[in-house]
């Protein structure tokens, strides 16, 4: 056991009074001397105490200060696992932020492409964003939408006329019929116009163009008009425009024989010249025109109409006789012809 400075100055006090009674009083030394040693014992006693005591208080102060340290280094660990963390996540936001600012850039830089409709441009505009995420700093990192249907573009979209020439009589209607290919095209508007609309009118209504000629055509039978069908799809893009020929009803009143060959000999050709009496003589006759051989074997022919003349060529092909035919509207006319 260690002895304090203080319990080292009480044992040589004690030691001092033992030796200035013992001198003192040598008479009664036995008595003095069982004095000394209680005195001793007592003086060893609280000696003892107090030693004890002075152990118990440094060994609770070395465990307090032992204590602190643990939790100073437990408070330390703690921060620096804290400032890791931290640091960790800003330079995942950073990280993300610069993803999203290299996806965004390429988007911005797009050139826009007017043929297209749409495409919807993200919200961006017409075409919503899948598959989008958000970082710790708000950015936003957007994934283009990917779909599996066949786009309609307007260069794949078109107008198909059931009839491309129609002959409406003066103060009449015709109806023509149309469809839009692919059917999935969204028709914003179908505009028609009349190049000529004191003589035809023209309107549109579901799936039909309305063609009328006014009383005022009376005065043109013959004439033509065309009429400009205009398809504007969904997107703004004009689809090709499609031509309707409307002409005003020219009657055939008459057909005759002007000029036919005097002989007509195998694998020469022979030409037939017919005039045509319409009710307008300045234009020709809208009426159909057909021409045939009553016996197909003994040639081909072909025809041509220009200001109501009707030229036939005939090219024979065998010797024989047969049957020349023309007939225009409800107008015809036939003529013999003998091949050598």
């Amino acid at each position: 056991m260690r002895f304090t400075k203080k319990m080292k100055k009480s044992l040589a006090a004690v030691l001092v009074a033992a030796m200035v009674v013992t001198t003192g009083y040598v008479g009664d030394t036995t008595a003095k001397a069982e004095t000394t040693e209680t005195t001793v014992d007592a003086t060893t006693d609280v000696a003892t105490e107090e030693a004890v005591a002075t152990e118990e208080a440094v060994a609770t102060e070395e465990a307090a200060a032992e204590e602190t340290t643990a939790a100073e280094e437990t408070a330390a660990a703690e921060e620096t696992a804290a400032t890791e963390e931290t640091a960790a996540a800003e330079e995942t936001a950073a990280a993300e932020e610069t993803t999203a600012a290299e996806t965004k850039a390429p988007e911005e830089t797009k050139p826009a492409d007017d043929k297209k409709p749409a495409e919807t441009k993200a919200p961006a505009t017409n075409v919503p964003a899948t598959g989008s995420s958000v970082t710790s700093n708000s950015a936003v990192t957007t994934k283009a939408a990917v779909s599996t249907k066949t786009a309609v573009t307007p260069a794949s979209v078109k107008v198909e006329l059931a009839k491309k020439k129609v002959v409406v009589a003066p103060n009449k209607t015709k109806e023509v019929k149309y469809t839009v290919n692919p059917a999935t095209a969204q028709v914003v508007k179908l505009e028609v116009n009349s190049s000529n609309d004191k003589l035809v009118e023209v309107s549109t209504k579901s799936g039909v163009i309305v063609v009328k000629a006014t009383k005022k055509a009376k005065k043109k039978k013959g004439a033509k008009v065309t009429v400009t069908v205009k398809t504007t799809v969904s997107g703004g893009a004009v689809v090709p425009d499609q031509k309707l020929k409307v002409f005003i009803q020219n009657k055939a009143k008459k057909v005759t024989l002007k000029k036919a060959p005097k002989e007509i000999k195998k694998g020469k050709k022979a030409k037939f010249v017919f005039n045509i009496k319409a009710e307008n003589k300045k234009n020709n006759t809208t009426d159909t025109v057909k021409v045939s051989v009553k016996k197909k074997a003994l040639g081909k022919v072909t025809k041509k109409l220009k200001k109501n003349k009707l030229t036939v060529t005939f090219k024979p092909k065998k010797a024989g006789k047969g049957t020349l035919n023309v007939k225009v509207g409800k107008k015809s006319v036939s003529e013999k012809i003998t091949i050598k």
